[in-house]
């Protein structure tokens, strides 16, 4: 079952995680893989990547350069910004 945006903050609230920040629009909401304990939501870069492609049909590059956009704009966006993972292979 893929997750939504709803889903996700149900979980979050039930795990007492209120009020943490998620992307919304796309949601990644595949991508999500947890939260800190200081409570900003995780997401992993490979799957937002994969969600780009397969869910919004974009280009390798295009979902490249949409995710170094979004890193771009998290450096920018406060202590409570979700993070962005990157997987060690």
């Amino acid at each position: 079952m893929e997750k939504d945006v709803r889903t996700i903050d149900q979980k979050l609230t039930e795990n007492g995680f209120d009020g943490v920040v998620i992307f919304t629009e796309p949601d990644f909401a595949s991508a999500l893989i947890g939260v800190t304990s200081e409570g900003r939501a995780v997401y992993d870069s490979a799957r937002m990547l994969e969600y780009l492609r397969t869910e919004k049909n974009v280009t390798d590059d295009a979902a490249v350069d949409w995710v170094h956009h979004i890193m771009q704009e998290l450096a920018a966006a406060g202590p409570g910004a979700p993070i962005i993972m990157h997987p060690l292979e």
